[in-house]
């Protein structure tokens, strides 16, 4: 069977057209039913529905499970294609164009109807927004709900109005076909569940915590009718295969009367800070993110009541309503959204870059970036603020049991570290404890910087709650399951030579630098301790599979290392930075690799002063060696030259002497071969 569904690519479409994809043609026919021959179920399971669709723009992607999409912008071609389907279904909640869309088709099907064979179901899925306006059923009676027999009596909300117009142009074209084209309005309640629609932005706003408190549109006091998107689905199939039979106008809700600001706060309470605020209709256009369209929807008040839809053979994902089934939809959001805490653990000695690390990840990331300081600041400041709320607090949700813990184990803390000047272990793990249970770590996780340092902690630290029932045990399998939904995801452990280390303390300024050379020399020396081969924290993790990275902090700097972590833990699992928060990330990186470059520059100018100053001795030895050498060589020389100067100074220069003496007197035109005769002459040895 062949089934049209418009907008697969939108909110309810796309999750309409995956149930009806997945569903056996019939299949709702035979719930409750003895399974029959092998070869007929086989039959059965194979008859499934065949989906084809339109999409909401030209860049949209087809969901894997639409066979074949149409284009709507030639409506003539829509037409064809709409005749070889068995099965419309028009979503007509979000937009005019929709149902203008929807008009024209149904009509043109009516008109057409002598021209086509078989028979054809046509659904027109609407908003409550078309009751918006609707007078109520007994003034008198807060509690009076409208029924699926009131549909006549609806006045639509004032930017409704094609949508109530499609309505009755869809509920007129079934009159009077002999079965030949059968049509459904189905009015539905705002909807909810698998990733959110109408409600994303109170979720979104819930799970980032970026709001002092979660706004409540318009008033308080208004009923949201409600359903949760598959529900909705499953009406939709149980519908066109008969279960709805004699109506053809369909409230889909659900069982819940729930008021905007219990919504509101259940969601708050569950995955927000608990606090909510009412905010004004025009005041909520002046926050990011808020369309018209859910302004509208989360302003509605109406009481409606479930109608044909009680009586549909199916499992109902949240009959009782929003609030009641909220943990489920939680789930369904997280996953729907791919919104996963992370769960980071950094290890490594001191002066390593462990917190630079940390930072830069946080921020990548948005995690919340814990260490012994945060939690004997931050953490212990928070317990005071929930301190400070007990005996003024009228809030019916607020947390006392929390709020008197928070007393006495600060009360305790503060005691000791008076007496003692510093924080004991226990302490130190109840606040981290403490700081793991707040939502911010449940939502987005954290990122642990050096704790917990021995295994015992780590223990005591991830270790699953207690049995809420006495004697209610869990299996060792059930039991690794909760412990390890608390373990860190990854745990990262940086590397360095201590020498390095030293030399990288002494190149720090004061400011830069968080302890001096004698505190470090500490520091490291327990590190040490704490870190041998046999007992070191890393072998917890090992226990548990969680096989901790080690990274080589003397060949990267922050922003290496930091792109290393990216690489083995991935994409981030949120919504990722805003503008804002990227250009922030960046300046930061920026400075970061600054402060390292400025910190190698350093390092490399005292390393070439060292260089040159060896050069420059070597050089000075050197040339004092050389001197010394030539004068060696000099006096060598000079004592070699002896024996020949005592010969020429008694043979040879008398006579020379003799000889010039001659030439100057003479003069002759030859002094050179003159001199030569002279010499020739008057040598002592020829005479």
């Amino acid at each position: 069977m062949k089934v049209f569904v418009n907008d697969v690519d939108l909110f309810t479409g796309r999750l309409v057209a995956k149930l009806l994809a997945s569903s056996v043609v019939g299949g709702t026919n035979n719930e409750g039913e003895e399974e029959g021959e092998e070869e007929v179920g086989n039959a059965t399971e194979k008859a499934k529905y065949t989906i084809v669709g339109s999409l909401s723009s030209s860049d949209a992607v087809k969901p894997p499970f639409v066979d074949g999409i149409v284009s709507n912008e030639d409506r003539n071609a829509l037409f064809q294609e709409l005749l070889g389907c068995d099965v419309i279904v028009y979503d007509i909640s979000h937009s005019q164009d929709q149902a203008r869309e929807a008009e024209d088709s149904i009509t043109r099907l009516r008109e057409g109807m002598e021209s086509w064979d078989g028979k054809k179901t046509f659904i027109c899925l609407s908003s409550v927004l078309t009751w918006a306006n609707t007078k109520p059923i007994d003034p008198d009676d807060a509690e009076a709900m409208f029924q699926e027999g009131d549909y006549r009596k609806r006045r639509s909300h004032k930017r409704y109005k094609q949508q109530i117009d499609t309505e009755k142009v869809v509920y007129k074209c079934g009159k009077k076909t002999n079965g030949k084209l059968n049509v459904f309005i189905i009015n539905s309640g705002i909807t909810y569940g698998e990733g959110e629609d109408t409600f994303h932005l109170l979720f979104k706003q819930a799970w980032e915590l970026k709001v002092d408190a979660l706004p409540i549109y318009g008033s308080a006091e208004s009923f949201i009718p409600t359903i949760h998107i598959t529900d909705l689905a499953n009406i939709v199939l149980h519908a066109l295969e008969g279960h709805a039979q004699g109506m053809k106008y369909i409230l889909a809700v659900d069982e819940a009367q729930s008021s905007l600001a219990e919504i509101t706060k259940a969601l708050a309470t569950q995955m927000g800070n608990s606090k909510t605020k009412l905010v004004d209709v025009d005041e909520a256009f002046l926050m990011e993110g808020v369309s018209q369209v859910a302004v509208d929807m989360l302003t509605i008040d109406l009481k409606m009541e479930m109608g044909c839809a009680a009586d549909m053979p199916f499992d109902w994902i949240a009959r009782e309503g929003f609030v009641e089934t909220l943990p489920k939809v939680i789930g369904q959001y997280k996953r729907a959204r791919h919104l996963e805490a992370l769960k980071l653990c950094v290890y490594g000695p001191p002066a390593s870059g462990k917190s630079s690390l940390c930072e830069l990840l946080a921020k990548e990331y948005k995690l919340l970036h814990i260490d012994t300081e945060y939690v004997t600041t931050h953490t212990m400041e928070l317990m005071r603020e929930n301190i400070a709320l007990l005996d003024n607090n009228e809030d019916d949700d607020f947390d006392t049991e929390q709020a008197e813990s928070d007393k006495e184990l600060l009360g305790e803390i503060e005691q000791a570290h008076r007496e003692t000047g510093q924080y004991e272990n226990e302490h130190l793990l109840a606040l981290f404890k403490r700081q793991l249970n707040s939502m911010q770590c449940k939502n987005h996780g954290f990122i642990i910087d050096s704790y917990p340092i021995d295994e015992e902690t780590a223990r005591q630290l991830f270790e699953p709650p207690e049995q809420e029932e006495e004697g209610e045990e869990e299996d060792d399998e059930d039991e690794d399951a909760s412990l390890l939904s608390k373990m860190p995801q990854f745990v990262f452990t940086l590397d360095i030579e201590d020498d390095h280390l030293r030399e990288r303390v002494q190149e720090m300024t004061e400011k830069e630098s968080k302890y001096s050379q004698g505190e470090f020399e500490g520091l490291l020396a327990k590190y040490h301790e704490e870190n041998t081969e046999d007992n070191t924290i890393l072998n917890f993790f090992d226990f548990y599979d969680i096989l901790p990275k080690h990274l080589d902090a003397m060949a990267n700097n922050a922003t290496e290392l930091c792109a290393l972590c990216m690489d083995v833990i991935g994409s981030p699992h949120n919504y990722g930075p805003t503008k804002e928060e990227r250009e922030e990330m960046e300046k930061l990186a920026r400075e970061m690799k600054e402060k390292a470059d400025l910190e190698e520059a350093r390092r490399r100018a005292a390393e070439d002063a060292i260089e040159e100053a060896q050069r420059q001795g070597a050089q000075a030895v050197w040339d004092a060696r050389l001197s010394e050498i030539k004068a060696q060589e000099q006096e060598a020389l000079d004592q070699a030259a002896l024996p020949l100067r005592t010969f020429l100074m008694n043979h040879i220069m008398p006579t020379l002497t003799k000889g010039l003496m001659e030439v100057c007197k003479v003069k002759p035109e030859d002094p050179v071969d003159y001199l030569a005769e002279y010499l020739f002459k008057n040598n002592p040895q020829i005479e």
